[in-house]
């Protein structure tokens, strides 16, 4: 089952990019350095949670917890890789990151291909239906992915695949950085994804830029943060913005994530801050809160029970312990599926 919000599979699927691409690193590389500050977000005035709206705001809560759990980013929902399935040597279908990384790589390679001086190049798509392009710009002509190249893709009622949905909308993302080992193998990359018009049939949309940043700790261990920034996005049926970060670290037994900063629901902005999550390989959080408050100190609480189901509660502000209003509802009605 794929849902949205695929966010750990950007960081593997742009590092599969930089090694199709071809081998070594060169002056444009840079380090790359996770950040681990923990983002923080202001509630607008107009932001009020009660004891009677907060099952308004479930949905968008359990959603971005699920979706930080899975390794997802929204409305880039069909057929990623898991972290787990990464770790363990095993991927799933392709999906349109992975299509997109490969199709920039075998670009980016093919040397031939350039009728000019300049290092970019604009080539069409093989879409199943609709139509699509991809361009490549190879900053230093070095053709291998390093500093500063950048891809960019434009797609119109597109399906990469028979089963993917259609894809409308332009995706396009910067390398900041990336590292290689001495296989010549990407261990860590630092890039910019931007959206516009961006969407996915049947999952909603999404317009904005964020920041990914990810490495290989170890043999088993990858450590990734994504970073909103004023991204809009269209999701079930709501309105939002998100002003947020995820970071977490994933291994083959599991792993931890928070997510901190502001989500903006119906055109108020709420303060976002949570308690660490945990949840073991494939399973979601058995524990850990998220926090979504109100100007005035109000808040309103998912918080996982178990892995299978969580509580919604409300805080008033300066109140010494939440009130459950709903107990022991299912993650499973709130995912996304493909």
């Amino acid at each position: 089952m794929a849902s949205m919000h695929r966010w750990w599979a950007l960081g593997a699927v742009a590092l599969a990019l930089a090694a199709c691409g071809g081998g070594g690193g060169d002056s444009g590389s840079a380090a790359v350095v996770v950040p681990t500050g923990v983002r923080s977000g202001a509630a607008s005035a107009g932001a009020d949670v009660t004891q009677a709206n907060a099952m308004g705001f479930v949905g968008v809560m359990a959603r971005s917890v699920l979706g930080a759990a899975d390794g997802n980013v929204p409305v880039l929902s069909s057929g990623r890789e898991s972290p787990q399935a990464r770790l363990a040597g095993t991927q799933a279908a392709p999906g349109l990151l992975r299509f997109a990384a490969n199709t920039a790589a075998r670009s980016l390679a093919r040397p031939t291909s350039r009728e000019q001086a300049q290092a970019v190049t604009t080539e069409p798509l093989p879409c199943v239906s609709g139509s699509g392009s991809v361009t490549v710009n190879d900053a230093d002509n070095n053709l291998r992915v390093s500093r500063g190249d950048s891809f960019s893709f434009v797609f119109t009622n597109c399906v990469l695949e028979v089963g993917l949905p259609a894809v409308t909308g332009t995706l396009a993302f910067t390398i900041n950085a990336v590292e290689l080992n001495a296989q010549e193998e990407p261990t860590a990359l630092d890039a910019t994804i931007t959206l516009t018009g961006f969407a996915e049939a049947g999952f909603g949309s999404m317009s904005g830029s964020f920041r990914v940043w990810y490495r290989d700790e170890s043999a088993t261990s990858t450590r990734q943060r994504i970073s909103y920034l004023d991204t809009t996005v269209i999701e079930a049926g709501q309105n939002l913005v998100y002003r947020f970060d995820v970071y977490g670290v994933a291994g083959t037994t599991g792993g931890t994530f928070d997510l901190n900063g502001a989500l903006t629901v119906g055109g108020q902005a709420y303060a976002m801050s949570s308690t660490l999550f945990t949840h073991g390989a494939g399973t979601l959080p058995a524990s850990g809160a998220v926090t979504l408050r109100d100007a005035a100190g109000d808040a309103v609480i998912v918080r996982a029970r178990s892995t299978t189901t969580f509580d919604l509660e409300f805080q008033a502000a300066g109140a010494a312990a939440p009130t459950v209003v709903s107990a022991g509802l299912l993650w499973s009605a709130y995912r996304l599926a493909n």
